[in-house]
């Protein structure tokens, strides 16, 4: 569970608004403290913008201030970004947290149980009116949150002391039994909405390009480092890497974003592909280089500075196997020795590339091997 530093009085159902709309734009699953005070003030400003424009349009407003969810305001802005807030499309019920009677039957009622488990198929955004409370409910990746403005304790139960917070359930069961027990007891009436809500980035593109960018250096940096490869610099190559990492990167944004489970699948087979291609690039490229140090000379350092090109800065161990110069001069006994010494580095090392590095090595010590046998 996660809970804000601050609360609110009667702006509920813009605020819980606020919440599925901050859902649009960063991973549930990354909230923090920070998130949830920004979307009590981003509530708060809806609230004062969904009363304004009720005002004057000269629509009918609650003596106490409340809002439902057809009150609030269609298209604003908000969290720096252009925001569609509909239910038009959207399925909606009413009924009682725990049993309906025959007579409310008749007029549609439903439980909570029954409405919840055929809206979550429906949509990923929902808004729940009961005891005068609003809160909202989104689900991702199987799990279900309940963001709740109210006064809240540590547990998720409402007091007098307290502040917003965000609950996170494994089941949609689990989400079920808290409402019954909270914001839903005592078989209460309630109103439950689905909620389609649309967010369009509003700052500028170049900008927006620029960061993604910084995002991907930062990336391919750490990638760098923590398995660092012996390439040669490549203008080429190195755009090919770029542009194939900077779609990764806004495929997984995408992704984060897609509220469609079967968008989101597409999108993941796109991402498959495009790492995959990655991966094979960089593959492609160990090959390449490989070829070209057994042409030119059996010393890695000496081919790589063919044509004046530099290798790329890598982590290297001292002792690397991969360093060191090959003396086709000495005997059998050597190679056997130094043959050993590799299998054991091999044995011991943890670094998958350094490990691909000390096998090539290793496979040439071994063809070096047959081929003195052979000369004997």
């Amino acid at each position: 569970m996660c809970q804000a530093s601050l609360g609110r009085n009667n702006q509920c159902t813009a605020i819980s608004s606020a919440a599925l709309i901050m859902a649009c734009i960063k991973s549930l699953l990354n909230w923090d403290k920070v998130d949830i005070n920004n979307v009590l003030n981003q509530g708060n400003i809806l609230y004062e913008r969904s009363v304004n424009h009720l005002r004057s349009t000269n629509d009918p407003i609650d003596s106490r201030g409340y809002l439902s969810v057809t009150n609030i305001i269609r298209e604003t802005t908000l969290f720096n970004r252009k925001i569609t807030f509909s239910t038009a499309s959207c399925y909606s019920f009413v009924g009682r947290g725990l049993t309906v009677s025959r007579d409310e039957v008749v007029f549609g009622y439903v439980s909570l149980s029954e409405a919840l488990n055929r809206l979550v198929n429906r949509h990923q955004f929902l808004i729940l009116i009961a005891n005068e409370r609003t809160s909202s409910i989104m689900h991702h990746d199987g799990a279900f949150f309940l963001f709740d403005p109210h006064s809240m304790d540590q547990y998720g139960k409402y007091c007098s002391n307290g502040v917003a917070c965000m609950i996170m359930f494994n089941t949609l069961s689990d989400l079920i039994e808290h409402l019954q027990a909270n914001q839903v007891c005592n078989n209460s009436i309630f109103d439950l909405d689905g909620v389609n809500i649309s967010v369009e980035n509003i700052s500028d593109v170049n900008s927006d390009i620029s960061a993604t960018k910084i995002n991907v250096k930062g990336r391919q940096s750490k990638i760098v480092n923590k398995d660092p490869l012996h390439l040669f610099k490549n203008s080429k190559n190195k755009k090919i890497d770029s542009n194939l990492n900077e779609e990764i990167s806004l495929l997984k944004i995408r992704y984060d974003k897609c509220k469609r489970l079967c968008e989101k699948k597409k999108i993941q087979v796109q991402l498959n592909r495009l790492e995959k291609k990655s991966i094979d690039t960089v593959k492609k490229d160990c090959i390449e280089t490989l070829k070209i140090n057994k042409i030119v000379d059996n010393n890695p350092i000496k081919g790589s500075l063919i044509n004046n090109e530099e290798p790329m800065e890598i982590d290297k161990c001292e002792n690397d196997a991969s360093n060191l110069l090959i003396n086709f001069d000495e005997g059998i006994d050597s190679t056997l020795k130094e043959i050993i010494v590799i299998e054991s580095k091999i044995k011991n090392c943890k670094r998958v590339n350094e490990k691909k590095k000390l096998q090539v090595h290793l496979n040439r010590l071994h063809k070096k091997l047959i081929k003195k046998s052979t000369l004997i």
